[in-house]
């Protein structure tokens, strides 16, 4: 009898996750500037995050390590751009 391993979830746009959905943040694809921008508002490579508000813009709460959040809005065509792995637990 095989056992089954699990698959990683595949890759979504931000924009694609539903309101209260987390995820995590596995990459972008944006030019140095707004790559570096997004970078250091918090959004960096594993980075726990939600959708509060969708629509453009859309309000992402990132979730940080000591139990806080802070809310970031993000113009939709930029948030498009924003690769992630849904369904991560907490």
């Amino acid at each position: 009898m095989a056992i089954a391993t699990p698959q990683p979830s595949p890759l979504v746009s931000l924009t694609q996750l539903r309101r209260g959905e987390r995820a995590q943040i596995d990459g972008c694809n944006l030019d140095g500037t707004c790559a570096a921008m997004i970078e250091s508002m918090g959004l960096d490579r594993d980075a726990v995050v939600s959708i509060a508000r969708v629509g453009d813009p859309c309000v992402v709460l990132v979730h940080h390590t000591c139990g806080g959040s802070c809310r970031i809005g993000l113009r939709k065509d930029l948030a498009s751009k924003i690769a992630v792995r849904p369904a991560v637990r907490s």
